[in-house]
């Protein structure tokens, strides 16, 4: 297949694969730049049943009308030509390749007024450029608004899913701080005694703050009445907190349970 461009570059040849499309009984390897179909001028001079050329006289007659990146794209990056399937009959790839759009072409054969040209054309917009929707886009039939819904549907369960992570990590994080803090506390006022907090934990009470309270409170009149002195420790919440006997608290907190 023959490309002849704008500039007057050497033609260039392309390789047809199995999903060619017959338009007018010629075989054209669909070529996509951008996410659209897009022709060549020696594509369109091939389909038309034009003399070589005829195109790239039309595009360079017209080419203040049409509008780059838009109607047409001048691809010259020589991996980007390779890609696209382009090279010269004698090897290498061409400098530059000029590709229209679905926009382009149309105004480009507007001077194709015969019979052969219309038909072609209703071809090519029917077939050619109405790109098939994909098994990859399953939303490919759904309307605008039911695709929007979907999306939101998918993010709102994304953002769900983060959350809940998120808790867990945080709950994780929180179970290993109290571990942590039981254990330096324990290591300040000896394995015997420990705060309340560090009570509950130790022996995995889980009490709630008034609970806390409430045994701090308990185990300090019991010390007292026992004459054992209460140790004054640092937290870092609290600043000085009752350290007691763990057969104290032991006692205190059968007394609060009762």
């Amino acid at each position: 297949m023959n490309i002849t461009t704008a500039a007057g570059f050497q033609p260039a040849a392309r390789t047809l694969h199995a999903s060619a499309l017959q338009i007018n009984g010629i075989a054209l390897a669909p070529v996509e730049h951008h996410g659209q179909r897009v022709m060549s001028l020696a594509m369109i001079d091939q389909v038309h049943q034009r003399p070589d050329g005829t195109a790239g006289r039309n595009f360079r007659e017209n080419r203040s009308r049409l509008i780059a990146g838009e109607d047409f794209f001048e691809i010259d990056q020589p991996d980007e030509i390779r890609r696209l399937g382009f090279s010269r009959p004698q090897g290498g790839v061409p400098a530059m390749v000029l590709l229209l759009t679905e926009t382009g072409y149309s105004m480009l054969v507007k001077s194709f007024t015969d019979d052969l040209a219309w038909d072609v054309q209703r071809q090519l917009v029917k077939s050619y450029f109405a790109k098939p929707a994909t098994l990859a886009d399953p939303m490919a039939s759904l309307s605008p608004e039911h695709r929007a819904l979907v999306a939101l549907l998918f993010e709102s369960s994304a953002i769900k899913a983060q959350q809940a992570a998120h808790a867990a990590e945080l709950a994780a994080q929180a179970e290993s701080i109290k571990r942590i803090e039981a254990n330096q506390i324990a290591a300040v006022a000896s394995v015997q005694s420990f705060t309340a907090l560090g009570y509950s934990l130790f022996r995995d009470l889980g009490l709630s703050k008034i609970e806390l309270g409430k045994l701090g409170r308990k185990a300090t009149a019991l010390s007292k009445a026992r004459g054992i002195t209460v140790d004054q420790v640092g937290d870092g919440r609290y600043g000085r907190v009752g350290s007691y006997h763990i057969s104290v608290l032991d006692d205190a907190l059968i007394a609060i349970s009762n």
